[in-house]
């Protein structure tokens, strides 16, 4: 993942996730300038690596807020911050979202002992017809 800076390389104009090609300065660059070239190369025309800080926090259980971007001092990177918890999911839609889980999964395995004893079944049955 890579940040375009603007001129004075204090405003970040663009998070870009995935290589493209890119015109800077009116000049076109093919989508290769993000494997090819080097990070110097690249903050020369004022594209720059981003690096990420944190981990995401358990959506099951907490509310996080939208990462966040800052231009390092040197203004040779950008780092994205995630996992800063904003709040905690209700207990209610927790315990409910939870219970809802282990039912499908239940349901899973009784469908899959049924499905077993009904092919034990028919073969026991098969077998006593001969």
């Amino acid at each position: 993942m890579w940040a375009k800076l603007n001129d004075a390389e204090d405003t970040i104009e663009e998070i870009i996730s995935n290589p493209k090609p890119m015109t800077v300065s009116g000049v076109q660059h093919p989508k290769a300038l993000f494997k090819l070239w080097t990070d110097a190369e690249r903050k020369d025309i004022g594209i720059v690596p981003v690096t990420i800080s944190g981990t995401h926090l358990d959506k099951d259980y907490y509310i996080e807020e939208d990462e966040a971007y800052a231009i390092s001092d040197d203004k040779a990177s950008v780092v994205m911050t995630i996992g800063t918890k904003a709040g905690d999911q209700v207990l209610a839609t927790v315990k409910s979202k939870q219970v809802s889980h282990a039912k499908k999964i239940c349901n899973n395995i009784l469908a899959i002992q049924i499905g077993i004893l009904y092919v034990k079944q028919n073969l026991l049955l098969q077998f006593l017809l001969k």
